[in-house]
């Protein structure tokens, strides 16, 4: 059960809590933040890639905003409020969302949780915009550089990638990580979904770097049809990477569909597991005849009210857990004929249809298509 919040959708939701620091300066002397157009100006590349992120859509996402707007009427502006210090941090300037200065700014945190972030673009006495990169590489002339080593660390994704709150937002990603294979072996974050890439310097000729499109399961709301063919195709390969699926046969001729989280650091779906939709569908087929049973197996938190599920977390008085676990498998028996064949077919959708519908967003549902993950068949029992 969770007890207390729970957040907005994945990266979409990976955001809650006091506001950034932006310098120490008053506010009438406080030093121009860069905006993410001015640093492409050096890095067009990085520029692209994060337009069609995410982070670039933290607060113009269709399913934030209408959230969103659900937190304030059912739990008061206080709550809603909470939002903004990942979604549209202080130290976002013009561009009001996860931008450059997030990570290549940033000099710590309050907290690995709820968007304690530090931002302080005068960094003294190393001089004025001193940044983060990637690796301990010489100014470019527009800036000084600093370690990255922070950037690669995944207590920097945990400062907005772990929710307490508010309400039922309560949003474990990194506690998850945490706690998995992946860290105790020392994969980050963003070795999934930041993975490294070479590209051209505008400065300094090939240089190594990583992905800026922070590949997850959301979808690439309101870009051009390319752009959202990536980020489906992105989408299915994390998911595929992740889990597992199998069709066995027992001695009696039934069969267990199993699926397994074998490549995930965290649980599967998860962040804004109540909103996500992953699942298993099966087919037995006999002598031409085919008989669909759907959504053999479930992943992912429903909200819940009164004991009966509910389509947003708004409406809802506690969640009812179904994510997978990191290493963990789900397995449930089918029962079917030994001369039948047995196809199992795992499927995901980045929001549940009921969610897009009470969030009055049904007219862009194809916007959130069905993914094909994954199938798996076994043959009639010998």
């Amino acid at each position: 059960m969770i007890h207390g919040p729970t957040p907005l959708p994945a990266v979409v939701l990976a955001t809650l809590a006091l506001p950034a620091v932006v310098g120490c300066a008053a506010p009438s002397s406080a030093p121009s933040v860069p905006t993410a157009e001015s640093c492409g100006s050096c890095h067009p590349a990085q520029l692209a890639e994060w337009r069609r992120s995410p982070h670039a859509r933290g607060t113009s996402s269709p399913v934030f905003v209408a959230l969103h707007e659900r937190a304030r009427v059912a739990w008061g502006a206080s709550s809603a409020d909470r939002c903004a210090s990942c979604h549209a941090p202080e130290h976002a300037g013009e561009d009001g969302a996860v931008t450059c200065m997030s990570c290549h700014g940033a000099v710590g945190n309050r907290g690995a949780h709820d968007g304690l972030l530090v931002v302080d673009p005068e960094l003294a006495p190393m001089g004025p915009t001193t940044l983060l990169a990637p690796t301990n590489e010489a100014s470019t002339g527009a800036h000084a550089v600093r370690d990255g080593a922070l950037l690669r660390s995944s207590q920097l994704c945990a400062t907005c990638h772990e929710l307490t709150g508010p309400r039922l937002f309560v949003e474990t990603t990194a506690s998850e990580h945490a706690a998995s294979w992946a860290s105790a072996t020392g994969v980050e974050c963003v070795d999934c979904h930041a993975p490294r890439v070479e590209r051209r310097s505008a400065h300094d000729g090939p240089v190594r770097g990583v992905d800026h499109t922070f590949a997850g399961i959301d979808p690439a709301w309101g870009q051009a049809p390319e752009a959202q063919r990536d980020a489906r195709d992105r989408a299915v390969a994390l998911l595929d990477e992740a889990l597992d699926l199998e069709v066995r046969r027992t001695a009696s001729g039934d069969a267990i569909v199993a699926v397994a989280n074998v490549g995930a650091g965290h649980s599967v779906p998860t962040g804004v597991a109540f909103l996500r939709d992953v699942w298993v569908d099966v087919e037995v087929a006999l002598d031409g005849r085919v008989e669909s049973r759907p959504r053999v197996i479930e992943l992912g938190d429903r909200p819940v009210r009164a004991g009966a599920e509910v389509a947003l977390i708004t409406d809802a008085d506690d969640v009812r857990h179904g994510a997978l676990a990191a290493g963990e498998e789900r397995t449930i028996t089918v029962s079917a004929p030994s001369a039948a064949r047995v196809r199992a077919v795992l499927r995901a959708r980045a929001a549940r249809s009921d969610a897009l519908d009470a969030l009055g967003l049904a007219a862009r549902a194809d916007e959130a298509p069905v993914l094909e993950v994954a199938e798996s068949t076994s043959s009639a029992h010998p």
